[in-house]
């Protein structure tokens, strides 16, 4: 359901459900939750992932699954997040698509 309402109109009924005059109200809007690719592409952003920086790049990408638990169904392993910056335009555009990490041992090519 959705309503719309102008403040005006929100501020009679807050005063009637709490039983005291409501004069203001400020509606915060939360943050966006980024998602599985964007904390990824944020983890390994500014490093050279295809070169000397690579062992970095796996460090950090198995740091954030470690870190985003409740985003990340498990801790990527060595293999998977080796595979991973070796194929990664393929592997971010999987977790894209998907909104989560290929399952385990997606380090023989096949993301599922």
């Amino acid at each position: 359901m959705k309503l719309t309402l102008t403040k005006a109109e929100l501020l009679p009924i807050l005063t009637g459900h709490f039983k005291m005059p409501v004069t203001d109200i400020t509606i915060e809007t939360t943050p966006a939750v980024p998602t599985a690719a964007e904390l990824i592409t944020n983890a390994i952003k500014g490093l050279r992932y295809t070169s000397d920086q690579k062992i970095m790049a796996i460090k950090a990408l198995r740091q954030v699954t470690a870190d985003h638990t409740t985003t990340f169904s498990y801790v990527l392993g060595l293999a998977d997040a080796k595979w991973a910056m070796e194929n990664f335009n393929r592997f971010i555009t999987f977790v894209t698509g998907a909104g989560r990490l290929p399952h385990a041992g997606f380090c023989d090519g096949t993301l599922r």
